[in-house]
């Protein structure tokens, strides 16, 4: 009797998992390629074409922070907070159904509803607190960045908890945009705690200085499946050039900005999901209890690949006004990587201006096939505030838009 009732569980699970797949068919992949290339309208409309034919189902989340990705590095913060907030409401659901927990321990892939491990939740925290301080809500762009310390409190060893200096470093800055100078000491001691030699979380320079640039390099981790079955997830660290960066403004070198967040090192410290730990705990023992097959153990592999590998950072108070940016990337052996040299010409600077760039191989114009950042320009008419140059800009539209598309400047 009891043989028999193994025997009907066994086929059950076996049909259930069958239909399963068949309705939820194949998953769609990012537009790697065109993201990649700087193609960034092409993989927007790619983003966005998948997100409205895909309007519910287990990559909900997936796929918005895939879209929240380019149209931030577009500079369409408005676009990328929208994917953000609406990702993030999958999440951070949480539920104790015990069909998802099964699962999120047998299932595969496609049958997970894709939630993120926690340094993917943080990191989307991070990026809706950028996207709302762009937007000029720094009350809600600080509530971001402690949200993004609450998803790094994940790790199963306490001196990893809270331990990314990015999301210090720009809680602080929106501390002083809200003129509350106490917390902001606070979240850079903070953050001294764990980079004491980083020169740029010295409290009067940041209160000071009246711009600020993060570059976001490289590319942050995959995934894939190893062990018995494939039952485990794996993270691999996605091995590129651009070890650090110097920041010139206006041909004059300012010295190296700081390593703020390296992200590979995040993912493999914050802890991992419910249901991947479910997964390599039980994923072996839970198919030889039930009398399933290994295969349906399938680990999941969903990545959020579009985030960079390492995050920097640097400050500084320069005059109002017009001035060039260039951003000089090196290797690991201190050369320069002179085909990611990128020259940004007569970037609006006021009271409080934050930058946010990319790097990547030809994407800026010391090469001639550099995509995005366009040759050399004239500059506004002398006399001509940043806030006024909307309009009478020489560049590209594309560049307009990223350098006079946020409020703040």
């Amino acid at each position: 009797m009891a043989e028999n009732k193994g025997y009907c569980m066994k086929i059950f699970y076996m049909l259930f998992y069958a239909i399963l797949a068949i309705s939820l068919g194949c998953q769609i992949g990012p537009p790697k390629s065109s993201f990649y290339a700087h193609e960034y309208e092409k993989a927007l409309d790619a983003c966005k074409q998948t997100v409205e034919e895909n309007p519910t189902g287990k990559n909900y989340a997936y796929h918005r922070l895939f879209l929240a990705s380019v149209a931030f590095t577009m500079g369409r913060y408005q676009e990328a907070n929208q994917a953000l907030r609406e990702a993030l409401k999958v999440m951070e659901s949480y539920g104790n159904d015990e069909t998802k927990e099964l699962m999120a321990m047998v299932g595969s892939e496609r049958g997970k509803e894709y939630k993120g491990d926690p340094f993917e939740k943080m990191m989307a925290h991070f990026y809706t607190g950028m996207t709302f301080y762009f937007m000029g809500d720094y009350v809600k762009a600080l509530a971001g960045f402690k949200n993004a310390l609450g998803a790094d409190m994940m790790s199963p060893r306490e001196e990893y908890k809270r331990d990314c200096v990015l999301m210090h470093f720009m809680a602080a800055k929106a501390c002083f945009a809200l003129g509350e100078e106490e917390n902001a000491a606070m979240f850079l001691r903070e953050a001294l705690s764990q980079s004491p030699k980083n020169p740029y979380l010295d409290f009067a320079k940041l209160k000071k200085s009246n711009l600020l640039i993060l570059v976001e390099a490289g590319k942050g981790p995959g995934k894939r499946a190893v062990g018995s079955g494939e039952s485990v997830e794996l993270l691999e660290k996605i091995d590129f050039p651009e070890d650090s960066v110097e920041i010139l403004i206006n041909g004059e070198s300012m010295g190296k900005a700081s390593l703020m967040a390296d992200v590979f090192a995040q993912a493999d410290t914050c802890g991992r999901s419910k249901a991947s730990s479910l997964r390599e705990a039980k994923g072996v023992a839970g198919d030889l209890a039930m009398g399933m097959p290994l295969l349906q153990s399938k680990a999941d592999t969903r990545v959020w690949s579009f985030l960079p590998g390492k995050v920097f950072g640097f400050c500084k108070d320069v005059p109002e006004g017009f001035h060039t940016i260039t951003l000089r990337f090196y290797d690991k052996e201190g050369a320069i990587l002179s085909n990611y040299e990128q020259t940004w010409y007569y970037c609006p600077v006021k009271k409080d201006t934050v930058y946010c760039f990319r790097s990547g191989k030809n994407k800026g114009n010391s090469e001639p096939d550099g995509n995005f950042v366009p040759k050399p320009l004239q500059p506004p008419a002398t006399k001509t505030k940043p806030e006024d140059a909307k309009g009478l800009w020489p560049g590209t539209q594309q560049y307009e838009n990223f350098l006079f598309g946020k409020k703040g400047l």
